[in-house]
């Protein structure tokens, strides 16, 4: 199975929803389905990078995640 969203890229999206962005506004600009983020929300809800990818650097993260969504 091809993943086209990593750990990171599933955090970032659920925040955006957190923050009060509408999830249809985000199935649109992500290219996902309503249940795509509702399972994301089940399985990732309430952590942070740093708990599922511990060893790698948040600004780095950050900024890969920045450039990929540019690009999209």
């Amino acid at each position: 199975m091809v993943r086209k969203y990593n750990e990171e890229q599933i955090i970032a999206v659920l925040r955006e929803a957190e923050a009060g962005t509408r999830i249809a506004d985000l199935c649109r600009k992500y290219g996902m389905s309503d249940a795509t983020y509702y399972n994301w929300k089940a399985k990732y809800a309430g952590l942070t990078v740093s708990e599922v990818l511990p060893n790698l650097n948040s600004a780095g993260i950050a900024l890969s995640w920045s450039n990929r969504m540019t690009t999209v």
